[in-house]
C-alpha cells in the first residue's frame, strides 16, 4: 500500500493483479485500537511485549512535527512517542 491508498503490485502475479483489479476496490482504514488497548498497553507497561519491534523511530513530544514529516519521508515507519 502506498501513501493515498494506491496499490503498487509491482512484481505480484496476474492472480493477484486480476484479484484486485476485478474486485473494483480494496478498502482498509485505522487499526481498531479500542479492540485491544485494554490487553496490550498494561503488557507494554509492565514490559511484557516489546513495542520496540514494532516501532522504528522513538521521539520526545516536542519531536512529533518532524516524525510526521520523516514518516511522510518513508523515513520512518511507525513512531513511538516517548512522554
Amino acid at each position: 500500500m502506498r501513501a493515498f491508498g494506491v496499490v503498487e503490485l509491482q512484481g505480484a502475479g496476474d492472480r493477484v493483479q486480476d484479484a484486485v483489479r476485478d474486485a473494483g476496490h480494496l478498502n482498509g482504514g485505522p487499526a481498531p485500537v479500542r479492540a485491544y488497548v485494554g490487553e496490550l498497553l498494561p503488557a507494554v507497561l509492565d514490559g511484557t511485549v516489546n513495542p520496540g519491534k514494532v516501532f522504528d523511530r522513538t521521539v520526545t513530544i516536542d519531536e512529533v512535527p518532524a516524525a510526521y514529516r520523516a514518516m511522510d519521508d518513508r523515513a520512518a515507519l511507525k513512531v513511538l512517542i516517548s512522554f
